[in-house]
């Protein structure tokens, strides 16, 4: 997700965040579409309920989760951006479990969950800097909140059809879908075809993150959702570092940056990998 995330953020100097998010799963769309087709899937006779499932988890994710993700990177950068969408989704992940699958909550929930709220206090309020408002985290918060649902919605689908390319084609299908359909909400969007460096940057990611999402489907489907999510939850130690080296021109990273991160990532541990 960090090297997806830095080729966004590099899209987004000439292309806006409805081009990437229909860049993005198209590209993937495309990639799967092919990959089912030659090994043979017959497409009438998969599971109704599973292909149900698969389609209510696209409309969570990717279609609202990475839309609210690359409107957050586009207006915060990887910085900030990162650490609270992909670092409260882990968060998420166990309420919903607990609500929809009813997994029992970790005695650990509220210590990471006030080290995850610091850790966003800590990277909103820079001293000496502009400032993120308490009602702009909504934002890049609701891309973790779908990313979390959209995790908790998969396990329900894998364990009726355990084909994670089948389900990521009918995830990125509903995307595209409510993408199209919401199309009149982004007029940015009308410089889809006017922005060749920036559709260069978002095929790239769309690729890597086809990768991604095979990796994370099949992780989702062998294991706990929690635990897997918690994993995906340490990537934004990896993204604030690689946008300080890759990012430098277009980013600012402080200490506080580091700090914040660093108390989210220490908050997903507490909350997911320790767990009893």
């Amino acid at each position: 997700m960090s090297t997806v995330s830095i080729l966004n953020r590099r899209g987004f100097q000439s292309g806006s965040p409805y081009m990437a998010a229909v860049t993005v799963n198209l590209t993937i769309l495309i990639i799967y579409s092919v990959i089912c087709t030659a090994i043979g899937i017959r497409w009438l006779e998969l599971p109704r309920a599973g292909v149900f499932w698969f389609l209510v988890g696209g409309v969570s994710s990717p279609a609202l989760s990475i839309t609210a993700y690359y409107i957050s990177l586009n207006r915060f950068g990887v910085a900030k951006a990162v650490p609270i969408s992909m670092g409260s989704s882990p968060l998420f992940s166990v309420l919903l479990g607990t609500l929809i699958l009813g997994e029992r909550p970790p005695a650990s929930l509220y210590a990471g969950t006030a080290l995850i709220v610091g850790g966003i206090w800590v990277i909103t309020r820079p001293k000496g800097e502009s400032r993120m408002k308490w009602t702009e985290t909504i934002i890049p918060l609701s891309g973790g909140f779908f990313w979390g649902l959209a995790a908790v919605i998969r396990k329900i689908g894998l364990e009726i059809l355990p084909l994670p390319h089948v389900g990521i084609v009918f995830s990125t299908f509903s995307a595209l879908v409510v993408l199209m359909l919401t199309y009149g909400f982004f007029p940015k969007g009308r410089r889809f075809l006017r922005s060749g460096r920036a559709l260069m940057f978002f095929i790239l990611a769309g690729t890597t993150l086809a990768v991604t999402l095979f990796f994370l489907f099949s992780a989702i489907r062998l294991g706990e959702v929690s635990r897997v999510m918690a994993i995906m939850g340490a990537t934004p130690m990896l993204s604030v570092a690689m946008a300080a080296i890759f990012l430098g021109d277009l980013e600012r990273i402080t200490l506080r940056t580091y700090l914040g991160t660093a108390s989210i990532v220490l908050g997903i541990v507490l909350i997911t990998l320790l767990r009893g």
